[in-house]
């Protein structure tokens, strides 16, 4: 087998992740779930990103910005006060939606109550700490064991999951299956950190560590929150409806090959960029441009496609997911331009904070406003044409705090072929 260098691993790792809860999710309808129970199955998966997706993003990426900086001890320390910290925050977690259930899910999912929600929570108190795994593989140049923790991981959870439901046994057995995968995962996870760390609660460190954490935990929870709005407003606006929920919840998805090469490409510019701007800028221009021609051409083809396999592949119970698919394939158009990169390596970093939280408030404006003409489908547009202001919003400050333009960086000519292309075949598949 290949060897893989730590980009590659992270890249299957990550599309292991997404691909495997995009497959749960056409087997649990294939298999024959009923649509409302499934929608509750994503709606507790809508609530665990929303409460803690932020927060483990900001400390997993400080770590792996401050563990390289310290000496062997103090790496060992922090292992151990990582594992300490994850582990306490996962149980203030659990007790907090545990006794604030009936406010939580209130808040959260527009419900007065949710089956299994309990269940759930055990799962993520067991689970969340195990997101270190992957990182400490990382830190310890590990990039097979990051992969093979993906196959046994993401291949185990879809097991868990959808064995009852082949069954015919009450689905609460498949959060009983999670919560066993959950326990698993945990005690890898400590094993790992008593081989590679010591249990410690360094404070001097800790608090070196978080305050290089928050600014990064802040810019993903306004991430997050601009992912979840357009689920929480279809929680508002369809009350007591969860196969709506599921409806929407299967389309509004990023097609994964477009978020982990996107993703790749401009987390790998940036040392790049950093020692020679002006060859790093032409770099990025070459290798998105090769993007494009893979990228594009797929999305579209999709797009083409979607409202014939989206009811064999979902049912027909999710044929009209097809159309809030093709609305978030449009954020291809935005994900595939790299202002952040290059703002990245020139150390300005405030301006996305500002530029999400123009986004956010952008989104919630013109999903409200169609949501009432275009239903699903307009609660989708909010999202892409914020995605889309955000870029905006980079390239102009790009160019007029730094004089770069977007077209030092990216081939203008052929992204505005096939942006037109992509409008052109939206508008075809809606109308």
């Amino acid at each position: 087998m290949k060897r893989f260098d730590a980009a590659g691993a992270l890249q299957w790792f990550y599309l292991m992740r997404q691909g495997s809860a995009i497959l749960t999710g056409i087997l649990l309808a294939q298999l024959g779930l009923p649509a409302d129970q499934i929608g509750v199955y994503e709606i507790l998966q809508y609530i665990g990103a929303l409460v803690s997706a932020f927060w483990v993003t900001g400390l997993s990426q400080a770590l792996l910005a401050y563990f390289p900086t310290l000496d062997e001890p103090g790496q060992r320390r922090l292992t151990g006060s990582a594992f300490l910290l994850f582990t306490g925050f996962s149980a203030l977690l659990l007790a907090g939606l545990w006794l604030g259930q009936g406010f939580a899910v209130s808040a959260l999912a527009s419900r007065p109550a949710l089956p299994y929600f309990e269940l759930f929570l055990l799962w993520q108190f067991f689970n969340l700490p195990a997101y270190l795994i992957e990182n400490l593989y990382l830190l310890h140049k590990k990039p097979q064991a990051i992969f093979w923790f993906g196959v046994w991981s993401f291949g185990l959870q879809m097991a868990v999951v959808l064995t009852p439901v082949a069954l015919g046994v009450d689905f609460s057995w498949s959060f009983y299956g999670l919560i066993g995968l959950g326990v698993l995962k945990f005690l890898w996870v400590s094993g790992l950190v008593l081989q590679k760390g010591q249990l410690s609660w360094d404070t001097a460190q800790l608090r070196k560590w978080t305050r290089l954490a928050w600014p990064l935990a802040l810019y993903a929870l306004l991430g997050g929150l601009i992912a979840s709005f357009g689920f929480w407003l279809v929680g508002y606006l369809y009350r007591d409806d969860e196969a709506t929920f599921a409806v929407f919840r299967y389309g509004a998805r990023e097609f994964p090959l477009v978020i982990a090469l996107t993703n790749a490409l401009g987390t790998a510019m940036i040392p790049t960029l950093t020692g020679n701007l002006q060859e790093g800028l032409a770099q990025l221009k070459t290798r998105s441009l090769r993007l494009f021609h893979l990228l594009f051409p797929t999305s579209i083809l999709l797009m083409l496609t979607s409202r014939y396999f989206f009811p064999v592949v979902f049912t027909e119970a999710f044929a009209e997911s097809a159309l809030v698919f093709n609305a978030f394939l449009l954020i291809t158009i935005s994900r595939v331009l790299f202002p952040r990169s290059v703002l990245m390596a020139l150390q300005s970093n405030q301006i996305a904070l500002i530029s999400s939280v123009v986004e956010l408030v952008f989104i919630v404006a013109i999903s409200l406003v169609l949501a009432q003409y275009l239903g699903l489908v307009g609660i989708a547009l909010g999202t892409t044409l914020g995605a889309s202001l955000e870029k905006v919003i980079l390239c102009v400050y790009l160019r007029r705090r730094f004089g770069i333009a977007v077209s030092q960086y990216t081939d203008m000519k052929w992204w505005a072929g096939y942006s037109v292309a992509m409008v052109a075949v939206f508008l075809w598949s809606v109308w």
